[in-house]
């Protein structure tokens, strides 16, 4: 099951449609006495509004759309007063997707074949299904059904549905949350066609908090929102919902809900009045207002696959609730190379660099030739600090060789986009230039030598050494450390990578780094195996 909003106009259309289809004028006389398969069809009826400022019948914002897997229980009683009689008891009836139309359809289980379409028939549906309906309880819907006709069908069971007081996890507020319903049949192609609008048997607390908007004043990125989290000290514990507000299936004893938000410096107590059955009502604690913070881009900020910049001082709740793709370690547009600034449309336009969380592969080759690609060659420590448009020599390659086929570390990187899409406002996932991997240890790893003017000047060639750049591994992870185990990779000591950047016909550039402070910048064959760490620019 999954929660959403839906147009409300087209519940309103989809109630009038049923109205109008579901008349036993319609249905045809069963006077051949010859019952028909049951077609059946679920949808939610949704909630009411307790606050008397809508004209609609149904609220959109709190309704179910069932999903593959969600079971109900029917029922089916034939017979008139004293004489009716239970056809189908608790009957499970499961949601699969139709391979042809892609519609849910709602099957019984093998080997069992559901039919009715005969004179006086209800037919009943439940939400969630439950298998520990016994005998006693069966008969006691029946007996209902025949001293109160007029009454809800399923009212002997509702008042001991057990709801959860802790319904923090879907699984537990879906358990709590019983739907009913009723039908009149239709005939259709044959089918007898029972189409289903469930009704909330309780009612619904919608808690708002209040919300902090990061507004981005030095580049043109989207605001960030960020949905104050509650903290629910009571018995009664609120499922979370995606845009960060909380709700609360109550049970009949409807019970003070308690927590706090900012760290616990602000405490709440919500008591429920004026709710009903299937209806709903809205709690804004503190009027769950909007406070605005002016933010400037830094390193270290959480780079999201829809483009979006979370801030680095963000809570880890809040980070591993995002889709953060990258960490942002350039933003001084002087170090973004000329071709990233051509892709995104000139200098106005470009904001930053960001280093992926993963590794796209390990132990891949730069190319398995030593041809010349005609690339700026990094000999000296100047001219791999000065190479700083990975985006530019990947592009390089790909024109001049028609793609990245014979290039294993460049095909990764760009394969990455693939496995990892990110917005279209980005240059995409490439491999980086020797000089954005000396950004990355300089600004994340905190490599205080490559800060120096000596070091980005120098003209030292062959291989570079430092030591006593301290634990550099650990630094470089430390900003993802927010990040879920399993939505990153961590830097290792003895990790290798490569860049973009050639050194001759037959060598490129690759970054190592160590625990005991010792980071080198080699070349070496094309043919060596190393790592692919993606970037991109925004």
């Amino acid at each position: 099951m999954k929660i959403q909003n839906i147009y409300p106009l087209l519940q309103a259309a989809l109630l009038l449609l049923l109205a109008v289809s579901c008349t036993q004028a319609e249905f045809p006389d069963a006077q051949d006495n010859v019952a028909r398969p049951l077609a059946i069809s679920v949808t939610d009826g949704g909630y009411t509004s307790t606050e008397g400022k809508t004209t609609r019948a149904v609220e959109n914002g709190y309704t179910t759309e069932f999903t593959e897997g969600d079971a109900c229980g029917l029922f089916m009683v034939r017979g008139l007063y004293s004489d009716k009689k239970m056809i189908y008891s608790n009957v499970k009836l499961t949601a699969e997707r139709d391979a042809t139309t892609g519609s849910l359809v709602w099957k019984p289980e093998a080997g069992t074949t559901l039919a009715g379409g005969l004179s006086d028939e209800e037919y009943y549906l439940y939400y969630p299904y439950r298998s520990d309906l016994d005998n006693t309880v069966i008969s006691n819907l029946l007996e209902h059904a025949i001293e109160f006709p007029e009454e809800n069908f399923f009212k002997p069971i509702s008042y001991d549905w057990p709801v959860k007081t802790d319904q923090s996890s879907y699984a537990d507020y879906t358990a709590s949350d019983l739907m009913t319903a009723s039908c009149t049949p239709t005939l259709d192609n044959g089918a007898v066609r029972l189409d289903f609008v469930m009704t909330h048997a309780l009612s619904l607390v919608v808690i708002e908090i209040p919300k902090t908007v990061y507004k981005f004043t030095d580049v043109q990125v989207p605001n960030y929102t960020v949905q104050s989290e509650a903290t629910f000290t009571g018995t009664a514990k609120p499922l979370r919902m995606a845009d960060g507000t909380y709700r609360y299936l109550l049970p009949n004893s409807l019970p003070t809900i308690e927590g706090s938000y900012d760290g616990g410096n602000r405490e709440f107590t919500i008591t429920p009045s004026g709710l009903s059955s299937g209806s709903y009502k809205r709690y804004k604690v503190d009027g769950a207002t909007t406070i605005q913070k002016d933010y400037h881009l830094q390193v270290g900020d959480f780079f999201l696959a829809d483009g979006r910049v979370l801030p680095k001082d963000a809570e880890a709740s809040v980070v591993q609730a995002a889709d953060v793709v990258g960490i942002v370690f350039q933003t001084d547009k002087s170090r973004i190379g000329a071709k990233e600034k051509e892709k995104l449309g000139g200098e106005d336009k470009v904001h930053g660099l960001v280093m992926s969380v993963k590794t796209a592969r390990t132990g891949l080759r730069w190319s398995p030739s030593p041809i010349d690609e005609g690339l700026t060659k990094c000999v000296t420590k100047a001219d791999n600090y000065k190479d700083i448009s990975g985006y530019g020599n990947c592009e390089h390659i790909r024109t001049n060789r028609k793609g990245f086929d014979s290039y294993p570390a460049f095909k990764a990187a760009d394969d990455y986009n693939t496995t990892c899409p990110v917005s279209a406002t980005t240059t995409g996932w490439y491999l980086p230039a020797s000089g954005q991997w000396w950004d990355i240890l300089q600004n994340l790893g905190g490599c205080l030598a490559f800060a120096k003017q000596d070091e980005q000047t120098s003209s030292q060639s062959d291989d570079f050494k430092w030591s006593g750049q301290g634990d550099v591994p650990a630094a470089l992870n430390a900003w993802m450390e927010k990040i879920a185990t399993d939505s990153k990779d961590n830097f290792r000591s003895g990790d290798w990578f490569w860049t973009s950047s050639e050194y001759s016909d037959n060598c490129a550039r690759y970054w190592n780094v160590y625990s005991d402070g010792r980071v080198s910048c080699i070349w070496g064959l094309k043919s060596y195996y190393n790592g692919v760490r993606p970037v991109l620019a925004f």
